[in-house]
């Protein structure tokens, strides 16, 4: 037998000795890759709810999901990603207004959650967004960066924003409405 062949308790020490090796040198978060559940981001609001709170109008909400976070600055082993949008209805595109939702889950344990609401707050530090994030009191974590809301709950983070054309300084109250009705739903 070559040196290089594992006996399977040999592989099975190599896997428990590289777990703990993991969690000494990252904490145990790095242990735990299992991947997230799907999950649905037009389920966390009905249509109906949406057109109540913006008091116009949505067509049901369309899904368009990224899936598995395996590329760009949210990239985490595991995590997966579900947008909705729902379109104000009867307005021509260009005016149309809408209620956009991009929700991530992370796998258990991680601490990216909370990365994608620091990222707001780096954005605003670096100039990469007009608006100084305004921490809000919603679930775990929340802020407003300007042209929506982020919210963390748990391994769950999410933005939500609204556009209704003309009526900008109301937006953010929708946001932070829509942002509570998601925040019962995880």
């Amino acid at each position: 037998m070559s040196k290089n062949t594992f006996m399977p308790r040999d592989r099975d020490r190599w896997l428990w000795l590289s777990a703990l090796v993991l969690a000494a040198l990252h904490g145990p978060e790095a242990v735990s890759m299992r991947p997230s559940a799907p999950v649905n981001a037009c389920a966390l609001l009905q249509d109906s709810e949406v057109t109540v709170v913006m008091g116009v109008p949505v067509a049901s909400g369309v899904r368009d999901d990224s899936g598995p976070v395996t590329s760009g600055p949210y990239a985490a082993p595991g995590a997966y990603s579900s947008t909705c949008l729902w379109r104000v209805r009867g307005a021509p595109v260009r005016e149309a207004g809408y209620a956009i939702l991009n929700v991530i889950n992370w796998p258990t344990g991680r601490a990216d959650a909370h990365k994608f609401l620091q990222s707001f707050w780096d954005a605003a530090r670096d100039g990469d967004i007009d608006q100084q994030s305004v921490p809000l009191g919603i679930a775990d974590e929340s802020l407003w960066w300007g042209d929506g809301v982020a919210v963390r709950k748990g391994a769950v983070s999410f933005g939500i924003s609204v556009h209704l054309p003309g009526r900008r300084e109301q937006e953010r109250a929708l946001e932070e409405e829509l942002a509570r009705k998601i925040v019962a739903r995880l």
